[in-house]
């Protein structure tokens, strides 16, 4: 995690992108707004991951944005429970011992807002092992194919992410 400081010195790239993101997914951009778009993902995670760009990187279309959301999944027939600590419109990463083999389908249950309420997401473990800025042991999940409902609440996930990165 980004210094006070540092996050002080982000939060008007952070808007804009925020401004971009949401043009970008909604309506649409310009070419230059969609190259001043990749400028700001890549500098933002680069500041957000402290400078290590994990394996893959610089595939992802999406910001990854730090946050800590409970998140349960069922591992071998059992119900595990896990924290979240990233996520992007296109996945998130889990933080957890108990990793599931790449390739695994899992139904994620996150959950949303400050009640119990949960959202059923259909996910692909991606890769497994030891990842993020701090060598976590978890999972980097993608997200199935999700309903227009499903990307609204994961767009509202991430935008909660961004709003606490500002």
């Amino acid at each position: 995690m980004p210094s006070p400081e540092l996050v002080q010195r982000l939060l008007p790239l952070v808007r804009e992108y925020g401004m971009l993101e949401k043009k970008r997914t909604q309506q649409s951009v310009t070419p230059g707004e969609y190259e001043r778009w990749a400028e700001l993902r890549d500098t933002l995670e680069k500041s957000f991951s402290q400078g290590e760009r994990p394996p893959g990187g610089e595939r992802r279309q999406a910001l990854r944005l730090p946050t800590r959301m409970l998140v349960e999944y069922s591992s071998k027939g059992e119900l595990e429970s896990a924290l979240i600590r990233n996520i992007s419109r296109g996945g998130l990463f889990i933080a957890t011992d108990q990793v599931v083999e790449v390739g695994s389908k899992l139904t994620l249950l996150i959950r949303v807002g400050e009640g119990t309420d949960t959202v059923e997401l259909p996910a692909e473990v991606a890769s497994s092992g030891v990842g993020g800025s701090h060598g976590q042991r978890g999972m980097g999940c993608k997200f199935g194919q999700l309903s227009a409902e499903q990307q609204q609440i994961v767009d509202e996930m991430f935008a909660s992410a961004l709003d606490a990165e500002a």
